[in-house]
């Protein structure tokens, strides 16, 4: 696997560890700005660990993680 690339079922085990994967599969979740944005921000933080932990990537990270949250919560809508 390249360097910098993530299996998505590393992403799902981590996801269920902070118990955020059932959170974005419920349909009638409460959707606020404030719990995307935590979502997001627990996604990022996750994905700069398992790219290990890379310094100056904090954009390209946050974009990824913005976009993998925003296309489950598309997706559940």
């Amino acid at each position: 696997m390249a360097k910098g690339k993530v299996k998505k079922s590393t992403a799902k085990r981590k996801a269920k560890k902070v118990g955020r994967e059932n959170s974005l599969k419920e349909k009638n979740f409460d959707w606020t700005l404030e719990k995307i944005a935590n979502f997001i921000k627990e996604r990022a933080y996750y994905i700069w660990e398992e790219e290990g932990k890379p310094q100056g990537k904090d954009l390209d990270i946050w974009l990824k993680a913005e976009k993998e949250v925003l296309s489950q919560l598309i997706e559940k809508s």
